[in-house]
């Protein structure tokens, strides 16, 4: 018996013949048995030897009937009522004449798609996908019968099913303190805090401040299921100095508390922002870019003496700036334009710092590294029989290891025929080869021919794969 190989895209045997492999989804390995004896008894044959006319072979992945009233068993697990479990397995005719497959029965919230009856031809195959639909909770099983010409399959099919869960809110609130740099008395700076629900009903967001000087746009917020609202937090000194407050929030039993810190001082100067968030950016690829306009608040001319970037991450930098000293007249403006650019992921801060000849007024600087592009290979599926040794799909660009775990796993998706396909670290059917490039799947479980695979992947910056 030869071994199914792949690569991109395209489909062999080291022998040259091609056979379509059912896409397996959540099953571990594959068991060649007999239709005329099925189950974990029958001793192993010899690859080589002769078959006799109108054998048929059943390959799957499950594991044999312990009743012995079926042939092998498939376990569904368990579903959640109104959703759907697929499985899959073959029977593959390797007699000198053609068969015909079916009809095939069962009973209870089983089905499948087998259009029965359907010939084989000698040396042939037939993938039988079934499905598991449960409509109540409860543990169901059946015996799936299927006619195979003179032979017959029974297949025990197990699933249990739970009732679907009701819908909640499920909120996530950054708990991290918030910061204000240096504000000149009398004026009002804002920062946003994003409310994220991750439920699929809306959540009810309370709020509540307490601390001079700070405020919040609302009492209430109302946050939509998979949704994120913000919520507007003011900075307002009256007297210059350091302050501290806290915003309470509530959702439901939940609560949370964000600590509040601002500065103020008296100084001419003033900016359109005290602090600047730059948003996501992939790492050794994009830069972002802000502009922080500097204003002389006061009734005379100042100053400007200086800008600088300092007290943090050195992805933040000034790329535009006036030349200095600068006078600015009553109301006169000008502008530094701040660059992000990140090296490695994760959460970047930092301040800029402005200042006349009496103080100086600092702004915070926030941003992350993040990869953030995705891309989608799609691969038809086709025999090609001089196609190299390995069960690989190639990838046209350089996925990311984003959470830096060291695993490229977690951030791709496999699906066939639009069925995600699990790692092999999840007993699934494929593994990521970073050597190569490439999704390796295991032996066994390579997707048929005739069917659609795509592989879905968070980019890094390299534009290509080679």
């Amino acid at each position: 018996m030869s071994i199914p190989v792949i690569g991109a895209g395209v489909w062999q045997h080291e022998r040259g013949m091609s056979t379509p492999f059912p896409a397996l989804g959540l099953l571990a390995s594959l068991v060649l048995v007999s239709a005329a004896g099925c189950g974990g008894d029958t001793p192993a044959e010899d690859p080589g030897a002769p078959r006799p006319a109108g054998d048929v072979l059943v390959v799957d992945a499950a594991t044999p009937d312990p009743t012995g009233a079926a042939d092998f068993r498939i376990d569904f697990g368990t579903v959640e009522v109104g959703q759907q479990r697929a499985d899959a397995f073959l029977v593959r005719n390797e007699g000198p004449t053609a068969i015909t497959l079916g009809p095939i029965a069962m009973e209870g919230p089983f089905g499948s798609s087998l259009a029965a009856p359907v010939e084989i031809p000698a040396g042939g195959a037939a993938a039988v996908r079934v499905h598991f639909t449960p409509t109540e909770a409860g543990q169901f099983q059946t015996i799936l019968a299927l006619a195979a010409g003179d032979e017959a399959v029974r297949v025990r099919l197990v699933g249990s099913a739970e009732a679907a869960t009701a819908p909640s809110c499920v909120l996530s609130v950054d708990e991290r303190p918030m910061r204000w740099g240096d504000t000149g008395v009398g004026y009002d700076h804002e920062q946003a805090l994003a409310l994220a629900n991750l439920g699929d009903a809306p959540c009810l967001v309370e709020l509540d401040v307490e601390g001079a000087g700070f405020g919040v746009g609302g009492q209430a917020i109302a946050v939509a299921p998979r949704s994120v609202a913000r919520a507007a937090v003011t900075w307002s000194p009256t007297e210059a100095g350091e302050a501290s407050g806290t915003l309470h929030l509530r959702a439901g039993e939940a609560e949370w508390d964000v600590a509040l810190a601002g500065g103020a001082v008296e100084t001419c100067l003033g900016t359109d922002a005290l602090a600047l968030d730059f948003g996501a950016a992939s790492p050794g690829c994009t830069a972002v870019e802000r502009t922080l306009a500097v204003t002389n608040v006061c009734a005379h001319a100042i100053e400007f003496l200086d800008s600088r970037v300092e007290a943090g991450s050195e992805a933040f930098g000034i790329r535009e700036r006036p030349a200095l000293p600068l006078t600015l007249q009553p109301g006169g403006t000008t502008e530094l334009t701040i660059v992000f650019v990140p090296q490695e992921p994760g959460l970047h801060e930092a301040t800029v710092a402005v200042a006349d000849g009496t103080h100086s007024l600092s702004v915070a600087l926030r941003g992350e590294g993040a990869f953030s592009e995705r891309e989608t290979d799609v691969y038809e599926m086709h025999v090609q029989s001089d196609f190299g040794p390995f069960n690989r799909l190639y990838l046209t660009r350089w996925p990311a290891d984003v959470d830096g775990d060291g695993s490229y796993e977690d951030d791709i998706e496999v699906r066939v025929d639009g069925e995600v396909q699990e790692p092999a670290s999840a007993g699934g059917s494929w593994t990521y080869d970073s050597g190569s490039n490439a999704v390796e799947f295991v032996v066994g479980h390579v997707p048929p021919e005739g069917t659609t695979t795509e592989i879905s992947y968070t980019v890094t910056c390299i534009a290509a794969a080679p």
